[in-house]
């Protein structure tokens, strides 16, 4: 879907700064765009981080879903957001566990062309009721997206780091909710996730890494951040950059997660948009969409604290520039939920202009069926 019919006069509302973080000297500027939607029917709605790639004339988009099970669709088409064709399913021609759903979350294009990806899985816990356990993998393609090759895991869960008793009636633990970056030498892809760890002390945003080079055989050069700075994965626990107030385990957990991070080129350094649940009943109900910032990436003791930054909402914000990616940019950027988007973004170093006190945005899913049509039995919206 484009915005809006050909010919139809592309109606956007005026600037107003919805957020003035002094902390990390940034504040940021929103307003309101024609309706648009990186997924297409028969999907309602993307159910996870959708990667998106612009190279030249060309833009490469994987909005995924999750019936029957976790799947990424394929869709090609043009600058800004253009495309022809619904999409189609991508084959994974040697997965090793069909029967979990995988949801493809950050795309990376090596010098020599070939695609790499990396999936979030959902496989059955070893436990005795029916619960989930979270996995991430990689992927490679040869035929630009079309088909993959399974690498194997990146992080996966051990049977001592799940919890059977888990309350929140979605998983009993395990690693998921993600985006990839490569750091700024260009030397590690950072992966910032969601530790859903048996341990408290374990579960929050973490952030691990591995060197770009290792990019076939990704599992045996893991680390991730640490107390100690950066460890092998087995040595000691994660260090959480951001902690839940109230944890895993509990119906109603009170925590950020399924972090998106971009580079922005006007703040000069990077930028993470989170899901922040809290009230809910085995829900995981989405209360806000809250920001963190960073001058680099690599840092990971460098996020600020989150701010809210849209009131409501529902899961997986995205800013994603319309001649770039979802995991670089800057000017005039998509804000996306779950694929949707009638909203536009912008990110400035330094104070905001005089006027109004800073507001956060909001919206909830009575917008959403407003601007795309009515909620569907898949929590998306449409006809």
């Amino acid at each position: 879907m484009g915005p809006g019919p050909a010919g139809a006069p592309e109606m956007r509302g005026p600037w107003r700064t919805i957020l003035w973080d002094r902390n990390a000297g940034v504040h940021v500027e929103w307003r309101t765009a024609p309706p648009l939607r990186l997924h297409a029917p028969p999907l309602h709605r993307a159910d996870c981080n959708t990667p998106v790639l612009t190279e030249g004339d060309r833009t490469l988009a994987m909005p995924a879903h999750f019936v029957p099970i976790g799947h990424s669709h394929r869709r090609v088409g043009h600058p800004p957001f253009r495309f022809a064709a619904p999409g189609e399913p991508v084959r994974i021609v040697d997965d090793p566990d069909p029967g979990a759903g995988k949801w493809i979350e950050s795309l990376w294009r090596s010098p020599d062309g070939a695609l790499y990806g990396w999936y979030h899985c959902e496989a059955p816990a070893p436990c005795p009721r029916t619960i989930a356990a979270y996995r991430i993998g990689a992927l490679v393609s040869r035929d630009d997206g079309a088909s993959w090759h399974d690498l194997g895991p990146v992080l996966a869960p051990q049977p001592d780091e799940l919890d059977c008793t888990f309350d929140n009636g979605w998983f009993a633990g395990g690693f998921g909710d993600f985006t990839v970056i490569p750091d700024r030498a260009g030397t590690f892809f950072l992966i910032h996730l969601t530790s859903y760890h048996a341990l408290d002390a374990a579960q929050g945003i973490v952030v691990a890494r591995y060197p770009i080079r290792d990019r076939d055989a990704p599992a045996a050069a893991l680390e991730w951040w640490t107390a100690d700075g950066w460890q092998p994965r087995h040595r000691s626990l994660p260090q959480p950059i951001i902690r839940p107030a109230r944890g895993w385990r509990h119906a109603d957990p009170d925590a950020h997660w399924g972090p998106a991070v971009h580079e922005n080129s006007d703040t000069g350094g990077f930028v993470m948009l989170l899901n922040r649940t809290y009230d809910g009943d085995r829900t995981l109900t989405q209360r806000a969409v809250e920001v963190s910032f960073n001058r680099d990436a690599g840092d990971p003791g460098g996020w600020t604290r989150p701010r809210v930054l849209v009131r409501g909402a529902i899961w997986y914000p995205e800013a994603i520039a319309p001649l770039g990616s979802d995991r670089r940019g800057g000017g005039t950027m998509r804000f996306f939920v779950s694929g949707f988007s009638a909203w536009e973004i912008r990110f400035h170093r330094g104070p905001p202009p005089a006027g109004p006190e800073p507001e956060p945005a909001a919206f909830d899913e009575a917008d959403l069926a407003r601007l795309f049509g009515p909620r569907q039995p898949d929590g998306g919206f449409g006809t």
